[in-house]
């Protein structure tokens, strides 16, 4: 068995009673506290700095989520990191438990905050061309609507002059139908002689002045008559502009006299009503636009009858008023009913034959009956004005 001094024994329990002592626990105590503190301090300055830049980041990506909503996946992946930042920070603000942790998280914060910062300057880049981009666009939108605004503007001067056009047009075809009417005022159309083979335009004149003589009792010598000839295409030769009625039926062709007195013409045309018992027919010889609008005229429902005079074209309405007709549109006067063309088609001047009744309104009357009160000057019956063309002019 040892024995210890008892000089040294008493010494070690000194040292230990001194070690214990209540000052010297104190003591210890405030430097594990200080010690403690300082640690806690550190740490919390830490996680502060971590928060200031976890929120930096946050307000850099809201920025960016305002300016265009094209990256928004890379918008959802840095978020997603800024939110592992958030929770690191809030990691470290409860206390990093130990320094090898806070080291790793600073390490792995700074690596995502630089990939943030390079998906931020590629944000940045792409808004930035696309801002370029829609810049151009406007840029052009802006100069197609320039040329839309010159393009309405030339539209609406084309559609003007079109109009204009379109009035000098009707007025000129107005003036040369008149001049044209006025050349024929000489003219008259005969129906109803009868042609022969080979007929020559002797021929033809002599069997006129012996119809003038024997149906009218009108003496008209050879030299009062400055032409005479049939209109159409003769017999055994092609029908060119002969009519269907023409063709078929044998009808002989209508015979255009030119007289050389307008004396004489209208002498002619004022006896033509003894003619209304026999199988001839005289009628002025109307241009083709006056033709088609005489067969317009008789074809309205509220014109009881029609006729022409001296080129001119009168009808009498259901009131028994007689109107001066210069165009389809003068038609609109007499009833409301809808406009008709002012354009004759080559199927409305097709002649209807020269038969007792024509010319009248053939759903109210039948061949052969007369109207009572119809004016002495109205043509009789159609002619194939128009259809031929065989004027002479």
């Amino acid at each position: 068995m040892v024995r210890t001094d008892p000089a040294k024994r008493k010494k070690d329990q000194s040292t230990d009673s001194s070690l214990f002592s209540p000052d010297n626990l104190v003591g210890q105590k405030k430097v594990i506290t200080k010690t403690l503190k300082k640690r806690s301090k550190r740490n919390t300055q830490k996680s502060g700095e971590v928060r200031t830049v976890a929120a930096s980041i946050r307000s850099h990506f809201a920025v960016a989520r305002k300016s265009t909503g094209a990256a928004m996946d890379a918008t959802v992946t840095n978020t997603d990191a800024v939110s592992d930042l958030g929770t690191i920070a809030d990691h470290a603000n409860g206390g990093a438990r130990t320094k090898v942790n806070t080291t790793v998280s600073a390490s792995d914060l700074m690596e995502k905050l630089v990939f943030a910062c390079g998906q931020l300057t590629k944000l940045t880049q792409t808004v930035e061309e696309m801002r370029g981009e829609i810049f151009g666009l406007r840029q052009e939108n802006d100069a197609l609507k320039q040329e839309l605004v010159c393009v309405k503007r030339n539209e609406e001067k084309l559609k003007d002059d079109l109009s204009e056009a379109k009035q000098s047009a009707t007025v000129a075809r107005k003036r040369v139908n008149d001049l044209e009417q006025y050349t024929r005022r000489n003219n008259v159309r005969v129906f109803g002689v009868r042609e022969a083979d080979n007929e020559t335009t002797t021929d033809c004149e002599r069997k006129v002045l012996q119809m003038f003589r024997d149906k009218l009792g009108l003496t008209i010598k050879e030299d009062q008559i400055e032409a005479c000839h049939r209109v159409g295409a003769a017999k055994g030769k092609p029908q060119r502009r002969a009519t269907e009625q023409q063709q078929h039926h044998g009808k002989p062709r209508p015979i255009i006299v030119r007289f050389v007195s307008r004396k004489t013409t209208e002498a002619v045309l004022h006896i033509k009503r003894k003619l209304k018992t026999t199988a001839y027919m005289v009628v002025e010889d109307l241009t083709r636009d006056n033709y088609y609008l005489l067969q317009k005229c008789r074809d309205h429902p509220a014109v009881i009858s029609a006729w022409s005079k001296r080129g001119n074209i009168y009808i009498k309405t259901e009131n028994n008023r007689i109107v001066q007709i210069s165009s389809t549109d003068d038609l609109l006067t007499v009833s409301g009913t809808a406009p008709v063309t002012s354009t004759p088609h080559s199927s409305d001047l097709r002649p209807r034959g020269f038969g007792r009744g024509r010319g009248r309104n053939r759903s109210q009357r039948s061949d052969g009956e007369r109207r009572p009160g119809r004016n002495t000057d109205e043509v009789e019956s159609d002619s194939d004005i128009g259809a031929t063309g065989g004027s002479y002019m």
